[in-house]
Order: C-alpha cells, then sequence, then structure tokens
C-alpha cells in the first residue's frame, strides 16, 4: 500500500481540489429575475413587432429595415441589456444587439410575406 504520509498529501489535495471547485460555483452563480428577464425580452419583442407595422414601407431591403427597426427600440434593447446583465459585459451587449437585429428583419419578412398573401387572396 501507500505510505501513509504519501495518503495524507492525497487527502489534501483532494480537498483543496473540492474547496476550489465550489468557490468557483460562486463566481458564476448570479440570482438573475427571471420574471424581470422575460419582462424585458417581451418589451423588446412587442416594440420590434409594432415598429415593423408602422415604419416598413415594403420597398426597403429587409436587412436594412430590420436595423432601423431595431434602432427605433433602442430604449427597450438597452433595458434588455442592463437586466441580463448587471455586470456590463460588452459581449452580452453586442450579441442581444444583434440578436435584435436578427429578430427585427425576421419580424420583416414574416410581415411582407403576410402582407402579399392578404393581397393574392384580393
Amino acid at each position: 500500500m501507500f505510505p501513509m504520509w504519501l495518503s495524507r498529501i492525497a487527502i489534501a489535495i483532494a480537498a483543496t481540489t473540492l474547496a476550489s471547485c465550489n468557490s468557483m460555483v460562486a463566481l458564476f452563480e448570479e440570482d438573475y429575475p427571471i420574471d424581470k428577464v422575460d419582462g424585458a425580452y417581451t418589451a423588446r419583442d412587442s416594440c420590434l413587432k409594432w415598429t415593423v407595422v408602422m415604419i416598413d414601407d415594403g420597398a426597403t431591403d429587409s436587412a436594412e429595415m430590420g436595423a432601423r427597426v431595431a434602432r427605433s427600440c433602442g430604449a427597450e434593447i438597452t433595458a434588455l441589456v442592463l437586466t441580463t446583465d448587471p455586470n456590463g459585459d460588452p459581449v452580452v451587449a453586442r450579441k442581444i444587439n444583434a440578436d435584435s437585429m436578427f429578430r427585427a428583419t425576421g419580424y420583416v419578412i414574416r410581415s411582407r410575406y403576410a402582407a402579399s398573401a392578404i393581397g393574392q387572396k384580393r
């Protein structure tokens, strides 16, 4: 078997490793208010949908119109960023802004498709 001193060193290393893992969990655990985050996403999406209906001219490129719509909903997007990431990580802000533009473009495309489908039925 192992000498007693080697067993003690192995136990000390194992205990230190487990303790360090436990402290790392505390670094990444955040208590985010899920209701506030969900509400911020809902507010952002509602703004995007409503703004598409209000400003889409049907002629502008879908991606450009999506960017305009996202810029128009800047307050809701900023509120979403602040609610989702209170630490102010710029990567999170960039990803949420990119997602907002992507969603806005999708709403533009769907809105135009629905309008063309209604026009064809008449």
